[in-house]
């Protein structure tokens, strides 16, 4: 008996689309976390670059500092207007089959992960998510040490809930 090997071609026009998903936004409170913590690493920085530029003497032309503190400003405030853009941008979707989130302005990111492929998931809360009552949703997958899908700005029972639905999820896998 001969065995015949078949791979056809699959038209890639007829996929489903992307943009097609309807993503649930992240928690408006976690764009203020978001800036809350950007301002506490760009003051930090700014403040080390003031304390630094102001306690050394160096033999080069003082306009340069100016240059320096400029640059850093200039960052710090690219940094803020990339989190306001980057906050429109986040959103998760839970689907039949799988979980899918996406972020990014100028780095776009697109992450779906089938359900039957995730491991175990844990929700997380720093100090500044603790007061605005957000959380943390990581997903693992096999193989990893690290969380293959991180959701943040999540409202705390939110992610409670997303967790014990992909635990639910993994377990009705776990029977078939």
């Amino acid at each position: 008996m001969k065995l015949m090997f078949e791979n056809p071609q699959v038209d890639t026009k007829q996929l489903p689309s992307v943009e097609a998903i309807d993503y649930q936004g992240i928690h408006r409170n976690s764009l203020v976390v978001n800036l809350i913590g950007a301002m506490i690493w760009w003051g930090f920085i700014l403040t080390t670059a003031s304390v630094f530029i102001y306690f050394t003497n160096f033999d080069y032309p003082s306009f340069l500092n100016y240059v320096v503190l400029g640059v850093l400003v200039t960052f710090a405030v690219l940094s803020i207007i990339l989190n306001i853009l980057g906050f429109r941008r986040k959103g998760y979707a839970l689907r039949e089959r799988d979980v899918s989130f996406q972020e990014g302005v100028l780095w776009k990111s697109h992450t779906v992960i089938p359900f039957h492929r995730i491991q175990h998931s844990e929700v997380t809360q720093g100090p500044v998510e603790s007061m605005f009552e957000l959380a943390t949703l990581s997903v693992y997958t096999a193989g990893g040490s690290a969380s293959d899908l991180t959701i943040s700005g999540l409202q705390q029972e939110e992610a409670h809930q997303i967790k014990d639905f992909l635990l639910h999820k993994m377990a009705r896998h776990e029977e078939e």
